[in-house]
């Protein structure tokens, strides 16, 4: 499965420098293991159920309980169905170190983002 995870998907999209996982089983499991035995690497492990140990995911999660303390904070609810709101606002932020967006740098273009004048039901 490893081999072809690497055939289909690294190959083009290529993996980030450092992994950073908690020792969570789908990052333990044979599969990562191979992978990076084929990568001649290996995943830095943090502590479990401690994001702070791995800075770009403290940083992550802060910015999307943000998001959602903005989205929500009115009704109190629907915060699952406002994680893809969420999502999408996060991926068209501009990165400070590459002053791109992941969706520029994915797909060379910023996403058409509309600006409700009124609350809508996602």
């Amino acid at each position: 499965m490893a081999h072809l995870f690497f055939k289909h998907i690294v190959k083009y999209w290529g993996l980030h420098k450092d992994i950073v996982s908690d020792r969570d089983s789908r990052f333990t499991s044979v599969f990562w293991t191979e992978l990076f035995k084929i990568l001649g690497s290996k995943p830095s492990m943090s502590s479990s159920y401690h994001p702070q140990s791995d800075g770009q995911t403290e940083r992550f999660n802060s910015i999307l309980e943000e998001y959602l303390w903005h989205f929500v904070r009115s009704t109190q609810k629907d915060s699952v169905k406002l994680l893809d709101v969420a999502q999408l606002c996060f991926n068209a932020q501009k990165s400070s170190s590459t002053n791109k967006s992941a969706f520029e740098i994915v797909t060379r273009q910023q996403p058409l983002l509309l600006t409700l004048s009124t609350p809508h039901k996602v």
